[in-house]
C-alpha cells in the first residue's frame, strides 16, 4: 500500500516536472526568436515580402488625410477602433464614406486576405489592380490564393448588383 503511493506521488512530481520543462523550453524559444529577429538573422519569407508590397500598393491606392475641425467627413470616428478621430489625425474616407484611421484599416487589411472593408465589405482595389498585383506576385501565391481571392470579389460584387 505504501509503495502504491510513493508510485503515485512520484508520478505526478514526474508530471510536474514535464510541463514545466515544457513551459521553460518554450519562454527559450520566444528569446531565441526574439535575438534572431533583433541582429537580423531572420529572413522575410516570401509571403512578408509580398505581403508588404500589397500593403504599399494599397496605400497608395487610398486617400490619406489628416483629420481636423470643421472636417467634411460624415464619420466623426474609426470603423475599426470606434474612437473619435483627434485633430491631425491620420485618416482615409473611403467611397462608401467609411472613415478609417491609417493604422487600423492597414493592420484590419494585413489580416484579411480577401481584401474587403470592415463594415461594407466591397473591395479595397479595383479589380483590374489587383490582377496586376497577383500576376506580378504570382511566384509567391498559389494559384488556389488567386482563385480564392477572383471568387470573392466577384461574388461581393454580384451581391451589390
Amino acid at each position: 500500500m505504501e509503495l502504491a503511493r510513493l508510485s503515485n506521488v512520484l508520478y505526478k512530481v514526474c508530471k510536474i516536472t514535464f510541463i514545466f520543462f515544457l513551459l521553460l523550453l518554450n519562454e527559450a524559444v520566444v528569446k531565441i526568436n526574439a535575438v534572431i529577429g533583433l541582429i537580423g538573422l531572420k529572413r522575410n519569407s516570401p509571403n512578408e515580402i509580398a505581403l508588404d508590397r500589397y500593403m504599399a500598393l494599397v496605400e497608395n491606392q487610398l486617400p490619406l488625410n489628416r483629420f481636423g475641425n470643421g472636417s467634411k467627413w460624415e464619420s466623426m470616428e474609426c470603423a475599426v477602433c470606434l474612437h473619435e478621430f483627434k485633430e491631425g489625425e491620420e485618416m482615409t474616407e473611403l467611397k462608401c464614406k467609411h472613415a478609417f484611421h491609417k493604422d487600423c484599416l492597414n493592420r484590419w487589411l494585413q489580416h484579411n486576405e480577401r481584401a474587403l472593408y470592415p463594415l461594407c465589405r466591397s473591395p479595397v482595389l479595383s479589380e483590374e489592380v489587383m490582377l496586376e498585383f497577383w500576376r506580378r506576385e504570382k511566384d509567391y501565391y498559389s494559384e488556389e490564393q488567386l482563385l480564392d481571392w477572383h471568387f470573392s470579389f466577384h461574388t461581393r460584387n454580384s451581391d451589390l448588383d
